[in-house]
């Protein structure tokens, strides 16, 4: 179905729908699922026509200073929401692309996040506890073709009896990097136990073990974190 995408007095054939700017995020760069970067950009519609052109953009940054345009391949809602730092940089401003329902989106119930194997977790769309997001499909998959580097990390939860490699490191972030540096086996997730330090990586995806294995949210997994790598994009 062809409409026209109307933003800031710009045109665009094929697409009618409202791009909507998230001010919280006024001022900052952010770096989940960056797609590409846009130099000598001259307005926000033409970043817009850049979203448009590439069917895995869900939101986008434009620079009115440095008239640069960013894509993602995610959606955003609020700073404190995002999976990389936010930092600063005067001038920027991000939009979700036409309200894209998509991984990183503000919701209240799960219903609200209409792509495969998503809940609605503290507030925003993302996946289900196990799964890795895929940029491509815009859909959370049980097991990625290639891991990337983005990681979502989830409290009270862990994976029983896959111990690929057990190590100790002081930080949750520390047992995430051992992760992706493994080079031995691709790791896909990790269990750390916050009272010694223990930090479990696991080659298998959590919904191709047993049922019984996944221990998300329950009583035995109390002290435990579960932190899982995102698809390459």
């Amino acid at each position: 179905m062809c409409m026209l995408l109307k933003f800031t007095g710009v045109d665009f054939s094929c697409f009618r729908c409202s791009d909507y700017r998230l001010s919280e995020l006024d001022g900052k760069a952010v770096t989940d699922f960056q797609l590409a970067t846009f130099l000598h950009v001259e307005m926000a519609g033409l970043c817009t026509q850049r979203c448009v052109q590439e069917h895995r953009c869900r939101s986008y940054r434009y620079n009115i200073r440095t008239e640069t345009c960013y894509t993602y391949g995610c959606g955003y809602s609020r700073r404190a929401k995002t999976l990389n730092p936010v930092s600063e940089d005067n001038g920027s401003r991000l939009y979700s692309f036409c309200g894209r329902p998509s991984f990183g989106v503000e919701c209240v119930k799960s219903s609200d996040c209409t792509f495969g194997n998503s809940a609605c977790l503290d507030g925003v769309c993302g996946c289900m506890t196990g799964t890795s997001y895929d940029v491509t499909t815009g859909d959370c998959l049980i097991r990625c073709s290639v891991y990337g580097s983005e990681t979502s990390t989830y409290g009270t939860s862990g994976i029983d009896n896959c111990n690929t490699k057990a190590m100790t490191t002081s930080t949750l972030s520390a047992c995430i990097a051992a992760c992706k540096a493994e080079t031995g086996f691709v790791c896909i997730h990790v269990e750390y136990y916050h009272e010694d330090g223990t930090c479990n990586l696991c080659d298998t995806p959590a919904f191709e073990l047993p049922d019984d294995y996944r221990q998300f949210g329950t009583s035995a997994s109390i002290n435990w974190s579960f932190a899982v790598r995102h698809c390459t994009f």
